[in-house]
């Protein structure tokens, strides 16, 4: 629904992949309710049993790499987002007032999202796994380019096989 939204509106409308940490005592809340910012729980009466803080401002905070944020919880969550208009973090927050749907931080780490139906939770592990998982691309990366093979050039000839 919010792509459709993004797409009628001209705004980009391509989902991506990112990272989310939270403490498993959220997790009852998340399943039910999706990920929200500090506004969506006020407006629904809900009490985050711990969050982190929000040098950005308001709103859900993800991840690029797997690994760069795991001291913020136990559980790690693979989301899908949609990050419509961004805006680069130049001055140090948020401002989703003027028609921004994410803002980017200014190292490139972290994408904040303005709403919960930007962002849908598909997988969760532990935050011992993100390790794991980063270590386990990086492997497979360095592989490639001791081999000179361009990864860029595998993924799109995969596709094509796919077709």
């Amino acid at each position: 629904q919010q792509q459709e939204e993004f797409r009628k509106d001209n705004r980009p409308c391509q989902a991506n992949i990112g990272y989310h940490y939270t403490y498993a005592a959220n997790l009852k809340t998340i399943k039910t309710t999706g990920l929200m910012s500090k506004a969506d729980w006020k407006s629904k009466n809900i009490e985050a049993i711990k969050n982190n803080g929000s040098r950005l401002g308001d709103g859900i905070y993800t991840a690029h790499i797997p690994v760069l944020y795991e001291k913020l919880g136990d559980i790690c969550l693979l989301t899908l987002r949609l990050p419509g208009r961004q805006l680069s973090d130049k001055q140090g927050g948020c401002d989703f007032a003027v028609g921004n749907n994410s803002v980017i931080g200014k190292e490139g780490s972290v994408m904040v999202l303005e709403k919960a139906s930007q962002c849908l939770a598909i997988i969760q592990f532990s935050s011992d796994l993100g390790k794991a998982v980063e270590n386990g691309v990086l492997q497979h990366l360095r592989y490639m380019r001791r081999e000179s093979i361009d990864p860029i050039e595998t993924l799109h000839e995969q596709a094509v096989n796919l077709v």
